[in-house]
């Protein structure tokens, strides 16, 4: 169970079976915007700051944040394994606020990264940076010796209110501005690992996609009255994710594969918000995409990571005892697809 776990956890949901015919199988065009040449960042986390027009990527193996400026530009926003990081995943700017959230956790050989401590494994957090002077406010741990926690995205209401996935556990962590302290928001049923998360510009629901036996769901959790619902999902539509967000009444779902087959699909929901009832494929199959993971939404616009590297670095990993050839990685490759407007 362990070892499935690990597994599951790097693979990032990498399960498709949306079926070529009952879903809009016309690509929007996609374009690759940023290059990172840092072959071994392994990205997982992307965030954008809308006064400063920056991107923010997540390094795994590095253990750091990169900043990347309007014109491509890139720069280590915080240093390697700096203010405790294990590998950063999930990301999230609070621009009203001029902060930068950001998760990471160690989950040892499953997710290989520089320095690796093994007696640190099963440790996660969060990190919340000022974006002004890059210095870190608060780091926000669960590190209990006989735990085993892995925080793996976030997302933030719009009073600066953190909520965050804990795969390993199977539960919902939040922080409250006003306690400003990491602490349990809810429990999800046995057999529900959560991924990615979104929220709802009302700040009334949440949206998770998970891994749940015997088949990858999405569920919306009532933030109010604490109440998690899976969303109906039917059997050609079904897949498992990295990264998940919501617009307009649809979710955008991030579906990572190795080899060149990875999708990013926009998932139409009813009124109700429980049921989805179309599907459309805005990029499938693109030769441009490999491994992507996490994205973020830029007015009608979904800004990605279309090349993490994050299987196969992980193969190379073990294949040479940690001694990967940079040239046998791809560059990381940021890219940018139009959403559907579902008006």
């Amino acid at each position: 169970m362990q070892k499935f776990f690990l597994t599951f956890i790097i693979a990032c949901f990498t399960v498709l079976f949306i079926t070529e015919g009952e879903a809009q199988t016309k690509d929007n065009e996609l374009r690759i915007v940023f290059t990172v040449n840092e072959n071994d960042a392994v990205p997982e986390g992307i965030a954008y700051d809308p006064v400063e027009k920056n991107f923010y990527v997540s390094s795994t193996y590095k253990r750091k944040i990169i900043k990347i400026d309007a014109s491509g530009k890139a720069s280590n926003f915080t240093q390697e394994a700096q203010d405790g990081f294990y590998g950063v995943v999930g990301m999230r700017v609070d621009a009203k606020r001029r902060l930068l959230w950001a998760a990471h956790g160690n989950v040892g050989f499953g997710m290989p990264m520089k320095n690796l401590d093994t007696t640190h494994i099963g440790f996660s957090g969060i990190n919340k940076y000022d974006l002004t002077t890059g210095k870190l406010v608060k780091a926000y741990l669960l590190n209990k010796p006989d735990e085993q926690y892995f925080l793996n995205d976030l997302t933030l209401d719009n009073n600066g209110r953190v909520y965050a996935t804990d795969t390993r556990t199977q539960a919902i962590y939040t922080i409250d501005p006003k306690k400003d302290e990491l602490e349990l928001f809810l429990q999800l049923p046995d057999g529900h690992f959560p991924n990615g998360i979104d929220i709802t510009p009302d700040n009334k629901y949440l949206f998770l996609t998970m891994y749940a036996d015997p088949k990858p769901v999405f569920g919306r959790i009532d933030i109010a009255a604490k109440k998690f619902q899976p969303i109906d999902l039917p059997a050609q539509w079904q897949s498992g994710s990295d990264g998940l967000y919501y617009y307009n009444n649809s979710l955008i779902a991030i579906l990572p594969e190795e080899n060149s087959t990875d999708t990013i699909a926009q998932y139409i929901l009813d009124a109700s918000m429980l049921k989805v009832v179309d599907a459309k494929m805005l990029v499938s199959g693109n030769p441009l995409l490999s491994q992507a993971s996490t994205g973020v939404i830029v007015g009608n616009q979904m800004y990605f990571v279309a090349t993490s590297n994050l299987q196969l670095f992980r193969r190379k990993y073990e294949e040479t005892q940690g001694n990967v050839n940079l040239r046998d990685l791809p560059p990381v490759r940021i890219g940018v697809v139009t959403l559907y407007p579902n008006r």
